[in-house]
């Protein structure tokens, strides 16, 4: 059964997950919109003998048997350093302004991504962040953000788009626009690998999603026979540029796991 609130909203979150307690469903797997409100009740299913493991984003103060999805800090600095590279190709040195499009704030793989991001940012003195808006992964709402911040600053170098909807509402602003700055993004949904291909998008830094409906249904049948899990299944990430986004592989199974 799969299942998630219609928006990235997370009352509606919990009460799905209270629903499946109180069904004894056999297994959860848990893409968490807010660390510390899910905790209770991922500790509770838990407690009622119902395995839990967490996906994408975690809740790592739970009692979730294992994570399963991409270190997001590394992640971060992986686009970070894509950034950097971009601004030493245009000026010669890493300098310049960048605007970031944010997703739901509460989720921890994003704040962990921006987190990764702004360490490797902060080494160069020169490069700038301008402006952060949050978009809560509303294709309206993050399509005016990034509107809004192409007005209020149009003199920027990069944008950076943290969650998966920041690349879909960056290419509908910059064919609107007829925009020529650099974009760094996450994820490899269709559009954001079509505007890859049509040089509008210039990283992806794209994550192995199918890895993680593997790992979750693998994990969940382990651990209801009793087997043990590692703590954290880091599943890797791949760099996605025009010159490889027909032919990056989207590995099968498990590469790298701790």
């Amino acid at each position: 059964v799969t299942m998630g609130p219609d928006t990235p909203d997370i009352s509606k979150q919990i009460t799905i997950i209270e629903g499946l307690i109180a069904q004894r469903i056999d297994g959860i797997g848990l893409g968490v919109l807010e660390p510390k409100a899910l905790t209770p009740y991922i500790n509770e299913a838990i407690k009622r003998g119902i395995p839990v493991v967490t996906f994408d984003t975690d809740a790592p103060e739970s009692d979730r048997l294992c994570f399963i999805g991409t270190n997001n800090v590394e992640a971060g600095k992986h686009a970070g350093r894509e950034v950097i590279k971009i601004l030493k190709e245009k000026y010669g040195a890493p300098k310049g302004k960048i605007c970031i499009s944010m997703g739901v704030p509460t989720q921890l793989n994003l704040v962990q991504r921006v987190d990764g991001f702004k360490e490797i940012i902060s080494k160069y003195p020169d490069v700038k962040i301008v402006d952060m808006q949050t978009g809560y992964g509303d294709p309206e709402k993050t399509t005016a953000n990034i509107e809004n911040m192409v007005t209020a600053h149009p003199d920027m170098d990069v944008l950076f788009g943290v969650d998966a909807q920041a690349g879909p509402s960056a290419v509908v602003v910059w064919k609107e626009r007829n925009l020529n700055i650099p974009i760094v993004t996450f994820d490899d949904l269709p559009d954001i690998l079509d505007g890859v291909r049509k040089g509008i998008i210039t990283v992806t830094i794209v994550q192995h999603q199918y890895n993680w409906g593997y790992l979750i249904v693998d994990s969940l049948l382990k651990a209801l026979h009793g087997k043990p899990l590692p703590v954290i299944m880091d599943t890797g990430t791949t760099r996605v540029t025009k010159e490889n986004v027909d032919t990056y592989k989207k590995p099968r199974t498990a590469r790298f796991v701790r």
